[in-house]
């Protein structure tokens, strides 16, 4: 009898450690002043929202999203077939595209819905005109525009001699 309590209290006395120690992971190895570890795999871009709910982080696995106010966890979004490179959230924050190699998706960042997909091509950059209709999107040495209420490419831009590696719209562009 006197075993079965000692097995009985190493166990619980285990799991409560254990318990701990699975709540604290997340800050283990963080200097002293910072307070949220966010993304797994590798992180290749993440984005505030416009409206400063949430933030998206593009890993080699998906789409993380989090509340912006909580830091906590709230979904992650999987449709690309290898690792996401970019991510643009519509001004208004009600559409989120993701980019990668095999095309872009674009989600409802807040529900998690999947919209449709942009396969035309890969997607290294990707920014969205102030109108939220409007996508732009870089693939080594090539500009693409798309309209995203058509789901069609609209521009492609070259010239380019070089990777093209970053790119901005004005605030005051009208399409």
């Amino acid at each position: 009898m006197k075993n079965v309590l000692i097995v009985a209290f190493l166990l619980a006395f285990i799991f409560f450690i254990a318990s701990g120690f699975a709540q604290d992971y997340m800050k283990w190895g963080l200097p002293e002043y910072a307070t949220l570890r966010i993304g797994k795999g590798s992180i290749n871009d993440l984005k505030h929202s416009p409206n400063g709910e949430l933030i998206a982080v593009a890993t080699s696995i998906g789409v993380w999203i989090y509340d912006a106010d909580s830091g906590k966890e709230i979904r992650l979004l999987q449709k690309h077939t290898d690792q996401v490179s970019s991510l643009a959230f519509s001004p208004n924050s009600k559409m989120l595209a993701s980019g990668g190699l095999d095309g872009i998706h674009l989600w409802e960042p807040h529900t998690g819905q999947h919209l449709f997909a942009l396969t035309e091509s890969a997607a290294d950059n990707l920014i969205f005109f102030p109108d939220g209709h409007t996508l732009a999107g870089t693939s080594d040495k090539i500009i693409r525009i798309w309209d995203v209420d058509k789901q069609a490419i609209s521009k492609t831009l070259i010239g380019h001699t070089k990777e093209v590696l970053s790119l901005a719209i004005s605030s005051y562009f009208k399409s």
